[in-house]
C-alpha cells in the first residue's frame, strides 16, 4: 500500500512539473508584442519651471524616437523634474532620477550634463545641444567612452568668432559690443575668449556682462546700453532659450540690435540669430537612443557635430531699431523675417 502511495506522489509531481514546463515552452513561442514590453525610463532635468521646458526639442525627440517604433506610454515615458530657475537644484534632481532608476538622462545643456556626469558612471548619458569637448565632458568626440555620447548643436567655442562677425557685417560702423553670458556655464567663459580674439581682430571694443537668474536680465541690459553698447550678443544657454522673447524685447527697447544663438529667438524678436537646427539634432537623437536601448555602449557612439546652420533674420526688428542691412548679409540668410 505504501508503494502505491509513493507512486501516486511520484506522478502527482511529474504531472505538475509537466505542466509549468508546458506553460514556458508556449510563452516562448508568443510573439513578441504578446508578452510584456519593458517600459523605458528617459530622464530629463530643465533649468526651468513646468510649462517653460523646451517643448519643441522634447517634441522633436518624441518624434525620432517613433520613428524607431517607440510609442510613449506603451513601451517609454519621460521622468521630467524641473529646477524652477535654481540652479542649485540640479545635483539633487538628478540624483532622483539615478535613484528611480532611470534608464537613460537626456542633457540639453553643459550644467545638467555635469550634473548627471557626477551622479552615475552607468546609466547613459544624451547629450542634445551642449559641446562636450571644451567643457571636458569627453576628450574624444569619435570615441567619448564611458557612459556619455550624443549630439552638440556647437562645433566648438569658437563659433563666438562667427557671432561676432555677424554683428560688424550688420552694424559696419559699430565700436562697442556687448555679451550677455551664464556665469554658471562651465562652456561659455571658453566662448568668451573666442569672441575676445574676434571682436580685437575687427577693432570692436567689447563688454562683458554676466547674469545667474533670469530677475537680473533688466539689470544687465541697462548696464550695457549705459556704458555705450551699440548692440549684444546673447549666448547659447538653456535659460536665454527659455527667456528669448523676453531678451529680444530688452534689447529693443533699449535700442539695441540682438543676435542670439537659437533661431527661434530670431521668431521671437531678436535682430539675428545664428544656430544649428536643434530640432533636427533632437530628432537624430532618437536613433542613438534606440542603439542605446538595444544594447550599444554610449561611449562607443561618437559624439555627432552639426553640418548645416541657419541663418535667420528679422526685418520688423531691423525696421523698428531704424537700421539698414545690407544686401551681402540678406543674401546669406536663410530665412528673412518680415
Amino acid at each position: 500500500m505504501r508503494s502505491v502511495n509513493r507512486l501516486l506522489r511520484v506522478v502527482h509531481e511529474y504531472g505538475r512539473i509537466t505542466a509549468v514546463v508546458g506553460i514556458l515552452s508556449i510563452s516562448t513561442l508568443l510573439p513578441a508584442e504578446a508578452q510584456q514590453a519593458k517600459v523605458y525610463r528617459v530622464g530629463w532635468v530643465f533649468l526651468s519651471s513646468p510649462g517653460e521646458e523646451p517643448r519643441e526639442i522634447v517634441d522633436a525627440l518624441r518624434e525620432g524616437l517613433r520613428q524607431h517604433g517607440y510609442t510613449e506610454g506603451r513601451n517609454f515615458v519621460f521622468e521630467f523634474r524641473w529646477t524652477r530657475g535654481i540652479e542649485e537644484r540640479l545635483d539633487a534632481l538628478t540624483a532622483e532620477l539615478v535613484k528611480i532608476p532611470v534608464d537613460m538622462i537626456v542633457a540639453g545643456t553643459s550644467q545638467n550634463a555635469h550634473a548627471a556626469k557626477r551622479a552615475t558612471t552607468t546609466i547613459p548619458i544624451l547629450l542634445i545641444g551642449p559641446d562636450p569637448l571644451s567643457t571636458g565632458l569627453v576628450t574624444n568626440l569619435a570615441g567619448p567612452g564611458g557612459n556619455i555620447t550624443g549630439f552638440t548643436a556647437l562645433p566648438g567655442p569658437a563659433l563666438a568668432g562667427k557671432y561676432v562677425q555677424l554683428v560688424k557685417e550688420a552694424l559696419p560702423l559699430a565700436s562697442r559690443l556687448a555679451i550677455l553670458w551664464n556665469e554658471a556655464s562651465v562652456m561659455q567663459p571658453v566662448m568668451l575668449r573666442e569672441a575676445s580674439l574676434a571682436a580685437k581682430a575687427l577693432s570692436l571694443n567689447l563688454q562683458t556682462v554676466g547674469f545667474r537668474h533670469p530677475d537680473e536680465f533688466d539689470r544687465a541690459v541697462r548696464l550695457m546700453r549705459r556704458q555705450g553698447a551699440e548692440a549684444v550678443i546673447v549666448l547659447p544657454d538653456a535659460v536665454t532659450f527659455i527667456h528669448r522673447r523676453r531678451l529680444a524685447e530688452l534689447a529693443s527697447s533699449y535700442g539695441l540690435p540682438s543676435l542670439f544663438a537659437h533661431t527661434e529667438a530670431a521668431v521671437a524678436g531678436g535682430l539675428i540669430a545664428y544656430s544649428a537646427n536643434t530640432r533636427a539634432i533632437a530628432r537624430r537623437a532618437g536613433h542613438y537612443v534606440d542603439q542605446i536601448f538595444r544594447g550599444e555602449r554610449p561611449g562607443d557612439l561618437p559624439v555627432e557635430q552639426p553640418t548645416v546652420f541657419e541663418l535667420v533674420i528679422n526685418l520688423k526688428t531691423a525696421k523698428a531699431l531704424g537700421l539698414t542691412l545690407s544686401p551681402a548679409l540678406l543674401v546669406q540668410a536663410d530665412r528673412v523675417l518680415e
